[in-house]
């Protein structure tokens, strides 16, 4: 669907299929990982996880760059037909089948109202650059709704939906947990107090992790001029490092434990960014490199042993569950970092999109880590309206 969407509801609807299905993925390999391993072997399954993660996710820039200066920019999507049978056939193949070993309804009400409301405010911090925090920049339409320029914008009243959704979600779980209905917030899983605070870890981390790769490549691009594949090579030495980071994890984790693993991580990374930081006030984006490399060493490091920490408490009627929590909390962070990094850094995301019509193959698999694919097909798509309109002068790339 995304690889062949006419417009951008039709891709917008596709991404919202894709996130579904990788959401339940993951959550399922989490869960997997934590059924299947013990002691010592479940470290190591999780810092194989983390690592290989940690990888995709900095890899992901290059590969997408040679695929849209090779071929198209759709085939950033397309590609996942190639890969996609070939991962089930694997799964199929390899996976060992683990039964579930309690049932539990699931909440539905609990994840409409939570989903609902973390959407609302993901909407609402991305879109008030360009609707407006408090009183419209212009006149929008908006499901139906018209917010008139000057008046109230959209972004206080999605904000307020959220609100709303976040008292309801609440209500709804304290009147389950009161009636020992199942519930998301399960009083057994949250008294696990190495879960609930690695949550709130993987949540945080989830933030910056996928805000740098989000935002440094458009950086790097709006700022000193390299091409998409250039991004990607840059950040190529941060896949490498989350890679290194596997065996050397397992060092630490064998003469110390996951909690100290996990802190070494976080120092690496914190060092890896102040790395990067200083060498942006150089200019050069060389200089990057070696902040790029420990970033990537903290990355391997922080991520698999968060998330093995995480669950390694949790009672075994309430894995699946706990996976799912775990892996919202991350994917919540990632959400909200891009967001967040979306809008204080504006500038150069308008420079990049403004770019795109003119740079056919820029942008956009260094985006495709973090999803940001979609904003260059919606940039394409809007460049080929404009062009093929009759009722404005065409514009410059035209």
């Amino acid at each position: 669907m995304a690889a062949l969407a006419p417009s951008e509801p039709v891709m917008l609807a596709a991404r919202v299929v894709q996130g579904v299905g990788g959401g339940v993925a993951l959550t399922a390999v989490l869960g997997l990982i934590n059924a299947s391993y013990h002691g010592r072997a479940r470290g190591i399954a999780f810092a194989l996880y983390g690592a290989t993660f940690a990888a995709a996710c900095a890899a992901g820039p290059l590969l997408g760059a040679a695929i849209a200066e090779t071929v198209s920019w759709r085939w950033a999507f397309g590609v996942n037909l190639i890969v996609g049978p070939l991962a089930f056939a694997g799964v199929v193949k390899l996976v060992p089948v683990v039964a579930p070993r309690a049932t539990r309804r699931p909440d539905i009400a609990g994840m409409v109202l939570a989903s609902g409301a973390v959407t609302a405010i993901t909407f609402a911090i991305v879109q008030a650059q360009s609707y407006g925090w408090i009183h419209a920049e212009r006149t929008i339409d908006l499901l139906g709704v018209t917010f008139h320029r000057g008046g109230i914008a959209p972004t206080p009243v999605v904000l307020g939906l959220a609100a709303v959704l976040f008292a309801a979600f609440a209500l709804v779980e304290r009147a389950k947990i009161a009636r020992e209905e199942p519930a998301i917030l399960d009083p057994a899983l949250i008294r696990v107090r190495s879960f609930t605070h690695g949550s709130i870890g993987l949540l945080i981390v989830g933030m910056g992790e996928f805000g740098l790769v989000f935002l440094l490549p458009l950086a790097l691009q709006a700022g000193a001029g390299l091409t998409a594949m250039e991004a990607g090579l840059l950040m190529l030495p941060t896949s490498v490092a989350a890679v290194v980071a596997f065996p050397l994890v397992q060092q630490v984790v064998t003469r110390t434990d996951q909690r100290t693993a996990v802190l070494v991580g976080l120092v690496l990374e914190a060092v890896g960014l102040t790395g990067i930081a200083l060498a942006a006030e150089i200019g050069h984006p060389l200089a990057m490199l070696p902040g790029l490399a420990v970033y990537g060493l903290g990355i391997g490091a922080a991520t698999a042993q968060l998330s093995a920490l995480v669950l390694t408490e949790v009672p075994a009627a309430h894995n699946s569950l706990a996976s799912g929590l775990s892996s919202a909390a991350r994917h919540l962070g990632s959400s909200l970092g891009v967001a967040v990094l979306g809008v204080l850094f504006s500038a150069p995301l308008a420079q990049v999109s403004e770019g795109l019509a003119d740079q056919p193959v820029q942008t956009v698999a260094a985006m495709h880590a973090a999803g940001q694919d979609t904003l260059i097909a919606r940039a394409r798509m809007r460049s080929a309206t404009a062009c093929a309109s009759p009722a404005s002068p065409p514009p410059r790339s035209c």
